[in-house]
Parts: C-alpha cells; structure tokens; sequence
C-alpha cells in the first residue's frame, strides 16, 4: 500500500503555533503605527486648513485672528486644539502677519510656523 502525500497534525500544529507567535509580535506594533499614520494625517490636514485661511479670509471677505478664523472655518479633530492663534491676524485681502502656533493633540503637541505674507506652514520642530 502507498503512503499518500499530505501533512501530519504535528506539522499543522506547529506551523499554526509559529504563526499565532508572530501574529502576537507583530500586532502591538502594527496598531502603534497605525496609530501614527492616522495621528500624521489629521495634522496635516490641519496643516492644509491652516495654510488655506488666508485664501478664505480673501473669498469672504472676513478678516481677524487665526484663532477666530479657524474656529468659523476649521475642523479641528476631537481633542485637539490651536494655541497661540490670537496674535496672527489674517486681513480681509489674504496676507497674513505670520507668528507661531502650538497644535495640542491630547498628550502631544506640535509647534508650527507661520510664514508672512501667506501662513505657509513650516514644522517649527
């Protein structure tokens, strides 16, 4: 009688083993970096609203500070908020005075320059 080819229930077992071993590993670090994937992602398109300000502030017509505007204008993420927003002032024509904002997101915290004539954006790290 031939011996058909397959695998024995050791092998399977074993192999199920090494793979719910490294799917253990591996799934704490994946959620982590999914974690600051989405955590990046909300910052930039903060980012982007930023630097879009003066362009509203143009289209309406509705000039004042960066922390009135964003309020009107932004979505800003659950538990995040901009601070320092109260000394830039965006006029009504799309130029902006330029300064510093501090983007608090929960424990972190994120400090952004703020270029003239136009808030563009620059990662003040």
């Amino acid at each position: 009688m031939r011996r058909q080819g397959g695998f024995t229930l050791i092998e399977i077992s074993v192999a199920l083993l090494i793979g719910a071993l490294v799917l253990g590993i591996a799934a704490p670090a994946l959620s982590r970096l999914l974690d600051r994937v989405r955590f990046n992602a909300r910052l930039h398109q903060l980012e982007d609203g930023i630097a879009a300000l003066p362009r509203v502030a143009y289209a309406t017509g509705i000039e004042g500070s960066l922390s009135a505007l964003a309020e009107r204008y932004l979505d800003v993420p659950a538990g995040w908020s901009i601070a320092g927003g109260d000394t830039i002032f965006i006029r009504r024509n799309g130029l902006c005075a330029g300064g510093e904002v501090n983007v608090i997101a929960g424990p972190s915290e994120r400090r952004l320059e703020l270029l003239a004539p136009f808030c563009t954006v620059k990662d003040a790290r």
